[in-house]
């Protein structure tokens, strides 16, 4: 696990350690495994896509760039805006909604949820950052770009009890309550604020809120009892309707369409 996580975990224990906080060691646990092992998972895969599909599409790459700050600043914008839409998708196709809930099913905010993902998330919607390299970006400027930006996309879980709102950044940036917002499960937040970095493209496609009342954490009809039902409830829950469904097609919009549609409508699966 990068030595920056371990940091936020480690920092923010002993916070609550020194103001006598609970710290919620059930989860935290649930969570850390969830890393460990999307870690083991996912090795593969980003090693396919970073060591061979990226320097491969850079070869055929459609523009030239040269290196220098010219080409960060460009991959920058072009990660940023693909993270918007890859995590769009996996709130509005339900497949991808049952591997992104293992990471909003958390009751609590803290740096830990950061790595609390989907085992089986091994093929997702981060083949949009492919992309990348097609326009004319350096695989070495993609990685150092991606692992920057993912240093603020753990940070930005830490507990609202510690860091919340961030005064001026937050105008254009996504600060810790930007992002517990996006966790919650009341009604005006659901579905708001799936920026990681920048909040702009929230702004300008209308999904960004600010926080105007205290996050409930989770997601709708779902109370987390063990790491087993963390990592399968919301495929069980698919699979229990596509198997009541009565033709292919409902099967397939099942799993395509966004979580809240059903063609049971008395369904209680919701976010």
């Amino acid at each position: 696990m990068p030595i920056y996580i371990v940091s936020f975990i480690a920092l923010e224990f002993l916070y609550n350690l020194y103001n006598n906080k609970r710290f919620l060691i059930k989860e935290v646990r649930i969570n850390v495994i969830s890393g460990l092992l999307v870690i083991v998972t996912q090795s593969a895969l980003q090693f396919v896509m970073l060591a061979r599909l990226n320097p491969f599409l850079y070869e055929h790459r459609l523009f030239n760039m040269d290196i220098g700050m010219y080409q960060f600043v460009v991959c920058f914008f072009l990660y940023t805006f693909l993270q918007y839409c890859s995590h769009y998708l996996s709130h509005k196709v339900r497949f991808f909604w049952c591997l992104h809930e293992v990471h909003h099913s958390a009751l609590h905010m803290n740096t830990s949820t950061g790595v609390r993902n989907s085992i089986f998330d091994v093929i997702s919607t981060d083949v949009l950052y492919l992309i990348i390299p097609l326009l004319g970006i350096e695989p070495i400027v993609f990685l150092i770009t991606y692992t920057c930006l993912k240093v603020w996309g753990t940070f930005i879980h830490i507990n609202e009890d510690i860091v919340s709102k961030i005064p001026l950044i937050n105008w254009f940036m996504v600060d810790p309550s930007t992002h517990h917002v996006h966790h919650a499960q009341n009604p005006i937040y659901i579905d708001k604020n799936y920026g990681e970095f920048l909040n702009i493209y929230d702004k300008a496609f209308g999904t960004f809120v600010n926080e105007t009342e205290r996050p409930l954490y989770g997601t709708i009809g779902h109370t987390p009892k063990g790491f087993w039902d963390v990592q399968l409830y919301s495929f069980r829950v698919l699979f229990a309707e596509m198997r009541a469904a009565k033709s292919l097609k409902e099967k397939i919009l099942l799993a395509i369409m966004p979580p809240e549609w059903s063609v049971n409508k008395k369904a209680k699966f919701l976010r």
